[in-house]
């Protein structure tokens, strides 16, 4: 298959895959995503609306801290200025 590559062991079976991703660079991407979702099989979860007030109340320390003229480094949760 043009632009894939396999790397075989001594008995030829394959063991790794080496991919142009000037062809195959989209494929790659759900490939990737693929792996990274079956990595976090079995980890814990939390909801949306933990992770909203989790990140709502760090918003919210932030701008405190700002506000106080305390460590005020622009945070992306901040948004633009």
């Amino acid at each position: 298959m043009k632009g894939i590559q396999f790397l075989v062991d001594e008995h030829g079976d394959k063991k790794s895959v080496l991919i142009d991703l000037e062809l195959w660079g989209e494929l790659w991407e759900d490939i990737y995503d693929n792996i990274v979702a079956h990595s976090v099989l079995g980890e814990p979860t939390i909801t949306w609306e933990a992770m909203k007030e989790e990140k709502d109340a760090e918003l919210e320390r932030e701008m405190l801290a700002c506000v106080e003229g305390r460590h005020c480094v622009p945070s992306p949760l901040m948004g633009e200025g």
